[in-house]
């Protein structure tokens, strides 16, 4: 391959161009390249128009090279490749998706107790400190019972100690995802401390794709329409149960 700073992706010699789309589906060409799509910000709303969920995951696709997996969008700004850590990235996610690994402590003699809660409905679950101390998130992290059931019983099956958990802001309740036995230790608190903070902004997929669609010197009236629609659909309710008043008569 020739160098970036010539312009030119394959040198003349190479005999076959890995990044041609008819490469993905040729069993001659053993390791075919796949560029990644790059779009504008304003261009994000389209971009997401080729995700699709099927059986509860969401596919991107895009043409005859692009069907995979997806979880999110990385925002890259136009500047040179930063090798290591680039701080100017950012990668935002779905909600549903934003989760932390925690470790499945031993249970305390006496853990709960003089608690209004089952003390079996109690896990004690904790995350990385620093110094690769325990940080016990117990207090903080609740699984309701059919989830708490849920974890106990893959756990019990393949015998993995770190497990991958949610929040769900609209229900404010915690959810179990899966066991992760691919890992051996959990999330350190800094990561578990960002994806707090993550869920608590709380950018939906439709809050992004208007925000991010908006041309650059416009303004940004996306809290402003939320609330007359809000007040719409107050209004709205108001009218519904003047009529369900009214039929019940």
């Amino acid at each position: 391959f020739a160098s970036l700073e010539g312009g030119v992706f394959v040198k003349k010699d190479a005999g076959v161009d890995v990044f041609n789309s008819a490469s993905v589906n040729d069993p001659k060409v053993p390791l075919p390249l796949v560029r990644k799509n790059f779009v504008k910000r304003v261009d994000l709303d389209h971009l997401l128009s080729n995700v699709h969920e099927e059986r509860g995951m969401r596919i991107y696709k895009h043409g005859e090279t692009h069907h995979h997996l997806t979880d999110g969008i990385i925002f890259q700004p136009n500047m040179p490749y930063v090798c290591g850590t680039d701080v100017n990235l950012l990668k935002w996610k779905y909600l549903d998706t934003v989760t932390i690994d925690v470790e499945i402590l031993p249970p305390k003699p006496n853990f709960g107790r003089n608690q209004s809660n089952d003390n079996e409905d109690i896990l004690r679950v904790g995350v990385m400190g620093e110094d690769s101390t325990t940080v016990d998130m117990t207090r903080y992290l609740r699984l309701p019972s059919s989830e708490r059931h849920r974890l106990e019983a893959d756990r019990n099956e393949n015998g993995s100690k770190i497990a991958e958990v949610g929040f769900d802001p609209t229900t404010g309740e915690w959810y179990y995802r899966t066991m992760r036995p691919d890992k051996v230790a959990p999330n350190h608190i800094s990561t578990v401390l960002g994806t707090l903070l993550e869920l608590a902004e709380s950018l939906s997929t439709e809050e992004l794709r208007y925000r991010m669609s908006i041309p650059s010197g416009t303004r940004d009236t996306y809290a402003k329409d939320v609330r007359n629609m809000q007040k719409q659909l107050l209004e709205h309710q108001r009218r519904k149960n003047k009529a369900a008043a009214g039929g019940s008569r």
